[in-house]
């Protein structure tokens, strides 16, 4: 029966998480119940009865689609999507604009740790934040190594209202955005107005 812990992930440090969670998908550490640090811990027996074999990670899921639910996910699964998610857009360095005890926030730790890579976290989410972010994952990142980012359709929808005012951060904004290999968007339906970016080499898709 496997261990499952509560654990309080630091958006300004997600050091400890990234080991914990590593630890977790070598199954050298317990499964883990990530909660936003500050915040009361979640509610969750230590050994569940109804886990399965192999469990790593259990998240609530946004209830966006109706009542929210914990989620239990394998360490196979877990592997097995940032594995597919790299066969798609390659392996590469990762900007997480998302809340990293998210399931969204978290599967980017889970890509950056099979690539090798360490993610650069925004504290929060503003045009200004994601250009100088997009600055500094660029730099990071190895030689030819492309670089990959994770938004929710409001943030992408920021960026390209924005620069359709003709706003000078947003047309920054935009100009990081296009330096980005991939963009994957989730977490909720991404509205028809969020295609209209230009279809040229490296904008979002």
């Amino acid at each position: 029966m496997p261990e499952l812990v509560p654990f309080a992930v630091d958006r300004a440090d997600i050091t400890p998480y990234y080991e914990a969670l590593d630890a977790a998908l070598a199954g050298t550490g317990p499964a883990l119940a990530p909660y936003e640090a500050g915040t009361p811990a979640p509610d969750v027996p230590r050994h569940p009865t109804d886990a399965p074999e192999r469990l790593a990670l259990v998240v609530s899921t946004s209830g966006s689609t109706g009542t929210p639910k914990r989620a239990m996910l394998t360490k196979d699964a877990l592997i097995a999507s940032a594995t597919a998610t790299h066969e798609r857009i390659g392996a590469g360095t990762w900007l997480l604009p998302l809340p990293p005890h998210h399931i969204a926030g978290t599967q980017v730790i889970v890509r950056s740790l099979i690539a090798g890579t360490t993610p650069i976290v925004m504290d929060a989410w503003s045009l200004e934040r994601f250009t100088r972010a997009t600055t500094l994952v660029a730099r990071n990142a190895p030689p030819f190594s492309p670089i990959h980012t994770s938004l929710v359709p409001t943030q992408l929808r920021d960026v390209l209202d924005a620069a359709e005012r003709d706003d000078p951060v947003g047309v920054r904004a935009l100009e990081a955005a296009r330096r980005y290999r991939s963009i994957l968007v989730g977490g909720a339906a991404t509205p028809p107005t969020c295609s209209r970016a230009p279809a040229t080499p490296g904008s979002p898709s």
